[in-house]
């Protein structure tokens, strides 16, 4: 099996920055696919990610924008349409998860 270790991927991903999280969050089915062929840093990143999502507590509603965002690759207005909400309510939403998210990721606890 190969491995990587993508050090410049590592590097680009700060969680100290809410960008850097929203960062890793759009990078989702990237890192998937790098995790999948073996490359280290992706799947570290990954499995933070995912842990983050499911131990963060964001509510039902900030769970399936982020699905819907980051992994279906779906634009903030068809999200809103398909919802039968605002624009504005999906992107409230998503900044709202993306700091549970961030604050999970800064916490520690994760691994804990």
């Amino acid at each position: 099996m190969l491995v990587i270790y993508n050090e410049a991927l590592m590097n680009e991903i700060d969680y100290e920055k809410f960008s850097g999280v929203k960062k890793a969050l759009a990078m989702y089915n990237g890192l998937e696919r790098g995790s999948y062929k073996g490359d280290t840093a992706a799947h570290s990143i990954l499995i933070d990610i995912k842990r983050a999502v499911i131990c963060g507590g964001l509510t039902e509603k900030q769970m399936e924008v982020v699905w819907l965002y980051f992994l279906r690759c779906m634009p903030q207005e068809q999200i809103a349409r398909k919802l039968s909400i605002s624009r504005q309510s999906v992107n409230e939403r998503l900044n709202g998860a993306i700091r549970k998210i961030q604050k999970t990721l800064l916490s520690g606890e994760l691994y804990s």
